[in-house]
């Protein structure tokens, strides 16, 4: 994502909000997914898993018994995953009803139940959009006449590291799918920051993937990836309508993990019950950063990688590690 400081321009509506919004606008730049694939993912996110107490205890869940009402909107079919947590919700709407990832369905299908959600007259709200983002096939994730990448800076460096030719076709894909993906997002953002006030004028999203994606970055390889860090490398961009205790700069160069969101979205939504930990709140003062254990491998040895504050990897202390061909941020 250019908004991370990659080469192309895929996230020219984020960057816009993000010089519109300010200091309100926390672009978290090293944030990282503790699973490679969706289910798993989502359970992690869903749920609080630090306490012995808490491993059953769902966000959603927790809202509702304080009074919100919750949305559950989805652009997948997954059974699993509608029967752990959208099932939970007060308002569930699945809008696809096409199995797999050979769903062509487009993430703006979301945005009609969205904005009926935002118009609901109840006090407190929390609402899930789950997106399909930029999922594998990533040529159905965007409109068929938007222009893709092809022969550019990213194309000779992708070359240079030797990335076969259907690896470089897999990542012009992928990141076409990333801007079509920066326009649903940002109106996301734009919808919530327009809609009609609270009775404290409140609002706040979080806007974070599940996992990450193998596509030409560390391997000549495309899909999940459980063994490189391009598959738990994620972005996470947060906004709040009355900013935050902590300084925003501060925020954003705390490293965040995903199976900690659930303790972040109680922040923003004043939520405390007895083993409430603010510890795992990136936006909490008490924030205290706990590397996750990764099975990351080294793509030249084969070593085990572990990730250290401020959420960088690092190789294994004792193996020597010569230096791959690079072929873009893990997160693009």
């Amino acid at each position: 994502m250019r908004i991370y400081g990659y080469e192309r321009n895929t996230t020219p509506m984020l960057e816009k909000l993000q010089k519109d919004m300010g200091d309100r606008f926390l672009v978290i730049r090293n944030s990282w997914s503790t699973e490679a694939t969706t289910i798993p993912a989502i359970d992690s996110m869903m749920n609080f898993t630090t306490a012995e107490t808490d491993k059953r205890l769902n966000i959603i869940a927790l809202a509702k018994e304080a009074g919100y009402k919750t949305w559950w909107i989805s652009n997948h079919d997954d059974i699993a995953i509608t029967q752990k947590h959208a099932a939970m919700a007060d308002v569930v709407s699945m809008e696809n009803n096409k199995p797999g990832r050979s769903s062509n369905s487009l993430d703006e299908i979301l945005l009609p139940s969205y904005e009926n959600s935002l118009k609901d007259s109840h006090p407190r709200k929390l609402i899930v959009l789950h997106m399909l983002g930029a999922h594998p096939h990533y040529r159905l994730r965007y409109p068929e006449k938007q222009p893709i990448f092809s022969d550019d800076e990213v194309s000779k460096i992708m070359s240079a590291a030797e990335r076969s030719m259907w690896v470089q076709k897999f990542r012009n894909d992928y990141d076409s799918a990333v801007v079509y993906q920066d326009r649903v997002v940002a109106s996301v953002f734009e919808k919530l920051r327009g809609s009609p006030s609270s009775a404290d004028d409140y609002k706040s999203i979080i806007y974070v993937s599940d996992h990450g994606q193998e596509v030409g970055h560390q391997t000549n390889k495309v899909g999940h990836s459980p063994s490189t860090a391009s598959g738990y490398k994620i972005p996470t961009i947060i906004w709040t309508s009355t900013g935050t205790d902590v300084a925003s700069k501060i925020i954003s160069d705390r490293p965040f993990r995903a199976d900690w969101l659930a303790w972040t979205m109680s922040d923003l939504m004043a939520l405390r019950w007895n083993s409430y930990e603010p510890s795992r709140s990136i936006i909490n003062p008490s924030y205290s950063w706990v590397s996750p254990s990764l099975p990351i491998k080294d793509p030249i040895t084969g070593a085990l990688l572990h990730i250290s504050a401020p959420g960088q990897i690092s190789p294994t202390p004792g193996v020597a590690r010569p230096q791959p061909p690079s072929a873009g941020s893990p997160v693009q």
